[in-house]
């Protein structure tokens, strides 16, 4: 994330939490079918030296087709979560939106998937290399 950011807190979701996570914005159903296959994760909370918070998540999945359902669960959270945003990137493994100043990105490499929530839009770039 780069020189201006530091890890605040570090800990670890679990299937659980991500399941609820997703029910926030998404079908029970569809939630706990994309949280099956879960391998792992770890999540940071980061801070820039301007006070401005993020949450990195990167999870880990028992294979390929349980990384691409949740891949595919966290896209449609995202854009329910943040229904005024402007997408910046969509392709088959990635996906990013800016709104209120704020970007927000989901990676998928083989069987991990990644997740930003809140850099702020100037960092967008950073996204990239998610």
């Amino acid at each position: 994330m780069g020189e201006d950011w530091r890890i605040s807190s570090k800990n670890v979701l679990g299937e659980f939490t991500l399941n609820l996570l997703l029910t926030l914005h998404l079908t029970e159903e569809r939630s706990r079918r994309s949280a099956a296959g879960w391998g792992g994760d770890q999540v940071l909370l980061l801070e820039n030296k301007a006070g401005k918070n993020a949450v990195l998540v990167e999870t880990a999945w028992d294979d390929l087709a349980e990384a691409d359902e949740f891949f595919s669960a966290m896209q449609a959270w995202f854009q329910a979560r943040f229904p005024t945003g402007k997408k910046s990137d969509e392709s088959a493994t990635g996906f990013s939106l800016i709104q209120d100043k704020e970007a927000h990105a989901l990676r998928r490499e083989g069987t991990t998937v990644r997740f930003v929530i809140g850099m702020t839009e100037s960092e967008a770039p950073k996204l990239a290399r998610l």
